[in-house]
């Protein structure tokens, strides 16, 4: 619940500032001007990103949500309630800056300056570089990083800078639907739509043809020899995939010797990696702080030597993993459940990644 509540504060952040600023612009003989319109777009999208990134990834953004489902970065279940959060918070934003400007008219709503297919091939594109530019720097679903929120804020501002005036720049369905819907002006909100989604779709394409077809969990870890002779591949599984199972996969690669193609995803994944985790495992040398949080049925039916729950929930779900050659069960306490502070919660952490190593050791005979 605090992923969609944070998506609904993000929106609402969004098309009220950047719709506001569109009708405080007309309403105050353009003291705000068109660049200061993209610049708000653009430096509100950052701001949230860094703000939120890390709770709900800051997708704010009907589009950018599907895109990520399309790319298999985010479990389908979870589009409605992410859909229904973002739109309700556009929604109350719009009304919201109807009760402040009952006088205006479109409340920023985004229509064609010129033909219709003009500002749907507009979109279409926008809407394409902006979904290309998060896959490339967010992290798994999540678009929080030093560069991420900078990157991803002035895309934004830059499209809306040079194709505002043709099109509104939309690039986001629930930033069209919000105004269009409180101000009742509908004409051409199928465009906002229909383009905004294909754009996303269409990029997530892109990326994964241009993507090397290596591990997107590669770490680096000192003193390790360089992998890919790999001989045999494990897929670790927990619920959420932001603790046991990633520090899992990091010491089966580091004990592993070059020699195991180690992945790890979750039942129900959480969308990011635990702070604690991360730094558990740079205790060892061993950085993390790029991994991805995964779906595990994104693995279906590939060939593994070896699946290993880790979670009692991961072995109810998967009693079975379809490739898997074998299947164990190492049962870990879960250190995110630890209550306290992260000084008072980081002994939980170390414990559980030792017995971790202790367990993959012992099966690798190392």
């Amino acid at each position: 619940m605090r992923r969609y509540v944070a998506e609904a504060i993000g929106t609402f952040a969004l098309v009220f500032a950047g719709t506001g600023a569109i009708i405080v612009n007309d309403v105050s003989q353009q003291s705000v001007t068109h660049v200061g319109i993209a610049l708000t777009f653009g430096l509100v999208v950052m701001a949230l990103i860094y703000a939120i990134g890390d709770i709900s990834g800051a997708h704010l953004n009907p589009a950018v949500t599907i895109g990520f489902w399309v790319a298999r970065q985010f479990e389908g279940k979870e589009i409605a309630p992410y859909l229904i959060a973002q739109l309700s918070g556009a929604i109350a934003a719009s009304a919201t800056l109807r009760v402040l400007f009952l006088e205006h008219d479109t409340l920023g709503t985004t229509l064609p300056a010129g033909v219709w297919w003009q500002s749907f091939v507009f979109e279409v594109i926008l809407t394409f570089f902006l979904m290309f530019i998060i896959l490339n720097v967010a992290t798994g679903a999540k678009e929080k990083g030093i560069m991420a929120g900078a990157a991803i804020g002035a895309t934004v501002g830059l499209e809306a800078m040079f194709a505002g005036p043709i099109c509104g720049a939309s690039m986001n369905p629930a930033r069209s639907i919000a105004p269009a819907l409180v101000s009742g002006h509908w004409e051409h909100l199928w465009i906002y739509i229909v383009a905004t989604i294909a754009g996303a779709v269409l990029a997530v394409f892109a990326y994964q043809f241009i993507q090397p077809e290596t591990d997107s969990n590669a770490i680096v870890v000192s003193g390790h020899p360089a992998a890919g002779k790999f001989t045999k591949r494990v897929l670790i599984i927990c619920t959420g995939n932001s603790c046991r199972s990633q520090m899992a996969e990091a010491i089966w690669k580091l004990l592993g010797q070059g020699k195991w193609e180690a992945y790890s995803a979750g039942s129900k994944p959480s969308g990011y990696v635990h702070p604690l985790a991360i730094e558990a495992m740079k205790e060892w040398g061993v950085d993390i702080s790029s991994y991805e949080s995964k779906l595990a049925s994104n693995f279906w039916n590939q060939p593994f030597d070896l699946v290993v729950t880790v979670c009692d929930n991961a072995k109810e779900e998967f009693p079975v993993y379809p490739g898997a050659k074998e299947m164990l069960h190492w049962p870990f306490n879960d250190p995110a459940e630890a209550q306290g502070t992260d000084a008072e919660n980081m002994p939980t952490f170390r414990r559980v990644r030792d017995e971790i190593k202790t367990k993959i050791g012992q099966y690798l005979e190392v």
